[in-house]
């Protein structure tokens, strides 16, 4: 019988043990196991382990006095400098790929995710930052940053009415605005030596001044052909005039966007709805250099069970992928120049 019941109480005990399992004390507490005097801390969740990352960065990067946004990450500008070594970015070490491309650079600066955990179909996540080490960082990339930034604004170009100066502008203002943004999270660790940093490095609103002055000299021919409803040319030249340049309709200029419309009526089973096929191609042209710079290819259907309505639909679905695809392409490419 003794023996019977001790089985029972053993059984009891293990299923306790399965059951009722507990969560770590810092999910509630963080302060009790990362101290407040040496680390910030934020606790993120979500229904997956790496929203639960996200989270905990963003709510860490909000102590700084930053939005938090879900939308945000780090501009393909900066990556690829900081692959080429031109620039400094955060280095994320121990945070996952896809977790570092949902999150900006600059909130990754003395940061580690230190631990996770699930309970039921939760995950949590602590994102810590240590004072001492992050304020290390931030100097260190501030002081590497810097210099590039006078390297860039200082070099001789043969033409600074081009695209290629206009894209070694944007590296530096993008670098700039950066650094402004890691002595905004300097101010919280050490704000003397903010203070002091501040009074030496660029203001990203002179090389703004600058940029933007480069750009206003930069015209760019825009043609299409068969638009008849004048939406298609209109779209892009708001994709160029946004960044700065000009819109031209003189076809000597040295950059020409040239692209054609060609719509394909498409027969329905129903003979009811109307369907056109469309395919808008194109480049941006050098012609200083003769090259395709960057092409322009748009793809897609639209419908309608009005004939005269379903050319309104389509027309309207090829300026959306303009504001749109194009539009992040146009600027990825503007950063990509060399």
């Amino acid at each position: 019988m003794k023996k019977n019941l001790f089985i029972i109480i053993s059984i009891l005990v293990c299923c306790t043990g399965v059951f009722a399992q507990k969560i770590p004390s810092w999910v509630e507490k963080p302060s009790e196991s990362f101290p407040e005097k040496t680390y910030i801390t934020a606790v993120g969740e979500g229904r997956t382990k790496n929203q639960a990352e996200v989270n905990a960065i963003e709510k860490l990067a909000a102590v700084f006095g930053r939005d938090i946004s879900s939308e945000t990450k780090s501009t393909s500008r900066m990556v690829q400098a900081r692959a080429d070594g031109s620039v400094v970015t955060a280095e994320a070490s121990g945070i996952e790929r896809d977790v570092v491309q949902k999150v900006n650079a600059e909130d990754l600066v003395g940061v580690e995710i230190k631990d996770t955990c699930k309970d039921g179909k939760t995950y949590y996540a602590i994102a810590v930052m240590n004072r001492e080490s992050a304020r290390t960082a931030i100097i260190s990339e501030i002081n590497k940053n810097e210099p590039e930034i006078k390297k860039i604004l200082a070099m001789k170009v043969s033409d600074k009415k081009s695209m290629e100066n206009y894209s070694r502008l944007s590296l530096a203002h993008e670098t700039a605005v950066y650094d402004e943004k890691l002595l905004k999270k300097l101010d919280v660790l050490d704000s003397k030596e903010s203070d002091s940093l501040r009074k030496s490095v660029t203001s990203s609103l002179s090389v703004k001044k600058e940029l933007l002055s480069v750009a206003s000299q930069i015209p760019v021919y825009v043609s299409v052909v068969n638009d008849p409803m004048n939406v298609i040319r209109p779209a892009f030249c708001k994709m160029i005039s946004d960044v700065g340049f000009n819109t031209s309709d003189n076809k000597k200029e040295r950059y020409c966007l040239e692209a054609t419309c060609i719509l394909l009526p498409r027969d329905t089973k129903d003979k009811k709805t109307f369907q056109v096929n469309y395919t808008l191609e194109g480049y941006l042209r050098d012609t200083a250099s003769g090259k395709e710079m960057m092409p322009v290819s748009i793809k897609g259907r639209a419908s309608s069970v009005d004939s005269s309505d379903v050319l309104t639909r389509t027309y309207r679905a090829i300026e959306k992928k303009i504001e749109t695809q194009v539009t992040e392409d146009f600027r990825n490419f503007l950063g990509s120049i060399k």
